[in-house]
């Protein structure tokens, strides 16, 4: 029997940092009830540095992990970096664990205006809501969640969530 990997892939602004800080900081407890959920590269609540290996490295970081869990445990790792990398680079992944996706998906406007406010916020330039946009990220989710395993989807709602 393979073992099993759970994989949050976001999306961005759907509160993926609270949750991988949620993640890390219960890791014991979430450990005792069957999910391993290790440190990120550099011990970081996430897992980024997981999306830019390659596959080689994802193969052996597999290797690694299966070796450090029990046979009833299951794997997760989050990351929104995940979705943004694309499903296809994940396949050593694929072929180690049976995998199920995890994703959360935002209302398109309220994505919009999140991600309008969090670029705005961090330049010294300003943009309309309406020329961002134009110029916006592409917003198809269902380029988001093609090609991962079992997804489970998620709609996001800021206020379901308690703090």
């Amino acid at each position: 029997m393979r073992l099993k990997l759970l994989i949050h892939i976001g999306l961005n602004r759907t509160g993926t940092t609270a949750l991988q800080e949620f993640f890390s900081s219960k890791r014991d407890q979430l450990r005792s009830v069957g999910l391993f959920y290790p440190l990120g590269v550099g011990g970081l609540d996430s897992h980024h540095g997981v999306a830019s290996m390659t596959a080689e490295e994802l193969a052996e970081l597999a290797g690694n992990l299966q070796a450090e869990m029990a046979q009833d445990e299951t794997l997760l790792l989050s990351s929104e970096a995940f979705a943004s990398a694309g499903s296809a680079r994940f396949q050593p992944l694929f072929e180690a664990f049976d995998v199920s996706t995890v994703v959360y998906l935002r209302e398109h406007i309220d994505y919009l205006k999140s991600w309008w406010g969090f670029d705005v916020g961090k330049q010294t330039k300003t943009i309309s809501l309406s020329d961002f946009a134009w110029l916006s990220r592409n917003l198809s989710y269902e380029d988001a969640i093609n090609g991962w395993p079992d997804p489970h989807l998620i709609s996001y709602d800021s206020k379901e969530f308690v703090g």
